[in-house]
């Protein structure tokens, strides 16, 4: 998903709808991944020059000095960190250190499940506890709902849909409950195939077939 972002923002400056202010990412993660990114892209059937044109103006940091700067830079910029919940990871120094400032903008690039510090961010809570510490959030706050990481339904439902054989059974994981409930009827609805949604404690015989 940084990738994602890095290329959304590459258009958005070369079509002239933003000013061209420097795009950072603080991810050890997300560095790793577009350098791997980078190396593949022929692969991927991503334009090889484009890539290294979204990377000239990228810039990312390569260690943790350089990512403590950053909060002290007070020029503007476009910081791209993780976790995208703001459960962990580098972002959580970024919104204790630029998040009390009215003039900036915590913009959330997806899905914020409950429970995270980003689904109660985005729901208008603005005190947080962050490292044991109450932090005052002043920041603007928004969420970008369509930058999803995952497959969405229907994506999901033609990826079974290539499956050579049947499964003996398919088991729903990594959602929420009422999504995870209709996502199971969908793939019987359409399949006609065993359909579990997991649940914690469950336990699975997996047999080779």
């Amino acid at each position: 998903r940084a990738q994602m972002l890095m290329y959304i923002l590459h258009r958005l400056r070369k079509d002239g709808r933003s000013p061209g202010i420097p795009v950072w990412v603080d991810s050890p993660m997300a560095a790793k991944a577009t350098s791997i990114a980078r190396r593949h892209c022929e692969e991927d059937g991503i334009d090889p020059n484009l890539a290294e044109e979204i990377l000239e103006n990228t810039r990312i940091t390569r260690t943790v000095q350089e990512s403590k700067q950053l909060d002290d830079n007070p020029r503007p910029m476009v910081l791209i960190s993780a976790s995208g919940m703001a459960t962990g990871g580098r972002v959580l120094h970024h919104i204790k250190a630029l998040g009390r400032t009215p003039r900036n903008t915590i913009l959330f690039a997806g899905y914020q499940a409950p429970g995270t510090r980003g689904a109660d961010l985005v729901a208008g809570r603005r005190v947080v506890k962050i490292h044991g510490e109450e932090v005052q959030v002043r920041a603007e706050v928004d969420c970008l709902d369509v930058l999803s990481a995952h497959a969405d339904r229907d994506e999901l439902l033609t990826w079974l849909g290539q499956s050579a054989t049947p499964p003996g059974e398919v088991l729903i994981n990594h959602g929420e409950p009422e999504a995870s409930a209709a996502f199971a009827e969908a793939v019987h609805a359409k399949f006609d195939w065993p359909v579990r949604v997991a649940a914690p404690g469950m336990t699975v015989d997996v047999a080779a077939r």
